[in-house]
């Protein structure tokens, strides 16, 4: 009995995949990032640093190039046979890590369970384009779109991800999220939650063991906690290095600084209810923002001002478009226009740190401070990771500073964030919908652009956020470790060596 509750004890407290350890090895790569993963099971999150996780334990049917070029994956090709129908060809031989294999039935049971509304899955929206996944033959699959869809092979690299049914049922989805099976090239060994996630090589990946045999991901919320254990050598990569950092970590000889892309801040607004329903009040908090203080002061120049919620990479992106100059006597004249010409009060809601961007405190605090100045009094709701997400999706925000990572493809995010039948919870404008349909639909890529474009426009003109800035990701990384920033910001393994 006693063996029988310690066995029991040391189950509660460490998720173990049944799969035998390989012997100790080399000092495994760690990587700190500001927090935990939420969930293991990568179709029922939507948090950039689980992704950083999931990313590397499940696959894909295909994946992209940093010019959108499709790659093989899991599938080997793929034809289109007519506008709303592709045929994927799945590759042979691949297993799941506890060996069940991966076959069609499988892709068919993925797509099932993230589009099955019971099933309440994060990853789901991003796929309410696809009507259906049918079974031609053990490898062979065809997927259905509701109409013609521009962007499917890039979401999919992305979105729908593949899971063993079997393995699935038989553990039931909370066990399931705490001790995954995927086909990638590295698997859970184990999970201690808010301390550490194990990963470790699989041997019999069908590309070959990664270089990498074991890494760790730790979650380290305070920055310079994160940089001490980068400096040390007790991580190897870290994530999130605030932008006042990055020169000490140059100066150290056993540290660097690598940052391709960013992740745009924003703060977002309630336009379903006052004072936010009135394009006045929203144009006029654009107006009383001073961004280029933000930029320059708090973060030391490694951001740049957005012109509304397009990155300079994405496809669509109007540079014509002016920003909204900081100009606070006009944002008093458009207060007092919309009925609050003693301003109001409200609430700002923010993470200290959301995908990537640093410093968010801070900047509220500062964008508060600036308010203040035309008579808004905003006062500052530091949010928690664990429930944040579900109070944005409750719809109790008023403003809300949220984060996107840089990405060249339109539909990945502004649909998300824009489209009335998407997220939904604090915007509606019938012309944005009516163009991210249209967007999504226009095959020829130099239409699309137009649609894209035109779509800048309106969205900037009525305002629905306060449009801040791209920050750039830096990550801390050792010398000995042989690896980049990437250019969609994952950080997968199989990318990675060190020489110890």
């Amino acid at each position: 009995m006693r063996r029988s509750f310690a066995l029991g004890l040391a189950l509660g407290l460490i998720l173990i995949v049944p799969w035998p350890s390989v012997a100790a090895g080399p000092k495994p790569l760690v990587i700190a990032q500001p927090v935990d993963a939420t969930t293991l099971d990568i179709h029922m999150q939507s948090a950039f640093e689980t992704m950083n996780i999931a990313l590397n334990v499940f696959e894909q049917l295909v994946d992209v190039t940093e010019s959108m070029e499709p790659l093989p994956r899991l599938a080997t090709a793929w034809k289109q046979l007519d506008p709303v129908t592709w045929r994927f060809t799945l590759r042979k031989g691949v297993t799941f890590h506890n060996g069940e294999a991966f076959n069609a039935r499988a892709v068919k049971f993925s797509f099932d369970r993230l589009v099955d509304p019971n099933q309440k899955a994060p990853m789901g929206t991003r796929l309410t384009f696809l009507k259906e996944v049918k079974v031609v033959d053990d490898f062979t699959v065809d997927i259905i779109t509701k109409e013609p869809y521009a962007p499917l092979l890039y979401i999919l690299s992305l979105y729908l991800s593949i899971l063993p049914p079997d393995t699935v049922k038989q553990m039931g989805d909370a066990q399931f999220a705490k001790a995954p099976v995927g086909t990638g090239p590295y698997r859970v060994v184990k999970w201690v939650k808010d301390q550490e996630v194990v990963l470790e090589a699989n041997p019999k990946y069908w590309k070959g063991a990664p270089k990498v045999q074991r890494a760790v991901f730790r979650p380290i919320p305070e920055d310079s906690a994160r940089i001490a254990a980068l400096q040390t050598g007790e991580a190897d990569i870290i994530a999130s290095v605030p932008p006042d950092r990055w020169k000490d970590l140059r100066d150290d000889k056993n540290t660097r600084i690598s940052a391709k892309v960013g992740t745009m801040l924003y703060v977002g607004l309630d336009t379903f209810n006052p004072p936010f329903n009135d394009v006045r009040v929203r144009r006029a908090l654009n107006h009383a923002i001073d961004v280029d203080v933000i930029t320059n002061k708090i973060l030391r120049g490694t951001a740049d001002r957005m012109n509304g919620p397009f990155f300079k990479s994405t496809l669509g992106y109007d540079k014509s478009i002016p920003f909204f100059r900081y100009d606070p006597a006009l944002a008093k004249k458009l207060l007092a226009e919309a009925g609050y010409p003693n301003g109001f009060e409200t609430v700002l809601s923010a993470l200290p740190s959301v995908d990537g961007a640093s410093q968010c405190i801070e900047v509220a605090e500062t964008i508060a401070y600036q308010l203040s100045q035309v008579g808004v009094k905003a006062k500052i709701d530091t949010l928690d990771r664990a429930t944040d997400f579900q109070r944005y999706r409750a719809r109790e925000y008023k403003m809300y500073m949220y984060a996107w990572p840089e990405n060249p493809e339109p539909d990945r995010y502004l649909y998300t964030l824009f489209h009335s039948k998407a997220r939904g919870y604090y915007y509606k404008n019938d012309n944005a919908d009516k163009l991210l349909d249209q967007g999504r639909m226009t095959l020829d890529i130099a239409e699309r652009r137009k649609v894209y474009e035109s779509l800048h426009r309106v969205v900037v003109d009525d305002a629905p956020w306060v449009f801040l800035y791209n920050q750039k990701l830096g990550y801390g990384i050792r010398h000995d470790v042989k690896w980049e920033a990437p250019w969609d910001n994952y950080i997968r393994l199989a990318d990675i060596d060190v020489v110890r």
